[in-house]
């Protein structure tokens, strides 16, 4: 599933589509029993790592690098409506 942003041409929708799976993540962060934590955390090491392929394909890293920290302090660091915040 990581390997979709591979698929989309558009950085922008990139960034929608990582930070849909981001808030998708962080909405059933708190029912992941201890089976499938594995997995979950493995699956959020994919997008991490698809985000830096993303990142080294670019020519503007610099640029490409502060939007995809937007998202993730936003969706995953901030406490907010989407994102459980550290806890995550």
């Amino acid at each position: 599933m990581s390997h979709l942003m591979r698929s989309i041409e558009n950085f922008d929708s990139k960034l929608i589509w990582l930070k849909t799976m981001f808030k998708t993540l962080t909405e059933h962060w708190g029912s992941i029993d201890g089976y499938w934590i594995e997995k979950y955390l493995m699956l959020v090491w994919y997008l991490y790592k698809e985000v830096l392929h993303v990142v080294l394909q670019s020519h503007h890293a610099l640029e490409v690098i502060q939007k995809f920290m937007k998202v993730i302090q936003e969706n995953v660091l901030n406490q907010n409506e989407h994102a459980l915040g550290i806890s995550l």
